[in-house]
């Protein structure tokens, strides 16, 4: 009996293109490189770029990211962006809404109050009214004890104790109970 000896005559198969670069198989020694998979991070940009595969994956000869601009999005348009900033190689024009402006004045109050601008108004002055007797009439110097002064006003008044018969009560209180000056 002969038995024939295992070479690429077995099988057509057996051939360097299929054999991995390196390695020997019944007497035929691969050529083949190996096609590892491989991972690639390409940023998107305003401008094209070639992607060329790194030596040896070669499945591809390169790829082009087409550049990211306006286009996918029909709102990247210069006035809907600040002006002097640019987006996608796009620069704004938007100098932003005009508001309405207008000047409040202030007028103190023994109450804290606030104060907030309507919807597309700004203040452009705020006057904050000194806080005089002018926010009540009865701060007056006659209306105030010497030797005091409120909100500016020096009082004037000198207190004086009411006397009833021969000897002054033993407190600034009248007989009735007020106070009299």
């Amino acid at each position: 009996m002969t038995v024939n000896a295992v070479t690429s005559a077995i099988s057509g198969n057996i051939t360097a293109g299929n054999i991995k670069s390196g390695v020997t198989i019944l007497g035929v020694t691969g050529n083949l490189v190996s096609l590892n998979a491989t991972t690639s991070t390409v940023n998107p940009s305003t401008t094209s770029q070639t992607v060329s595969p790194a030596s040896p994956y070669n499945g591809f000869s390169q790829l082009t990211l087409n550049a990211v601009t306006s286009s996918i999005d029909a709102n990247i348009t210069a006035g809907n962006i600040k002006s002097g900033v640019t987006i996608l190689g796009v620069t704004g024009t938007y100098a932003g809404a005009t508001p309405t402006t207008t000047t409040l004045t202030v007028n103190p109050s023994t109450v804290a109050s606030t104060y907030t601008p309507t919807a597309g108004t700004y203040y452009s002055q705020v006057t904050a009214n000194a806080v005089t007797s002018s926010i009540d009439s009865n701060i007056q110097a006659s209306n105030i004890l010497s030797g005091v002064t409120i909100l500016g006003v020096a009082g004037n008044v000198v207190f004086q104790t009411y006397y009833s018969g021969s000897s002054a009560p033993a407190s600034s209180l009248g007989v009735d109970g007020d106070i009299y000056l």
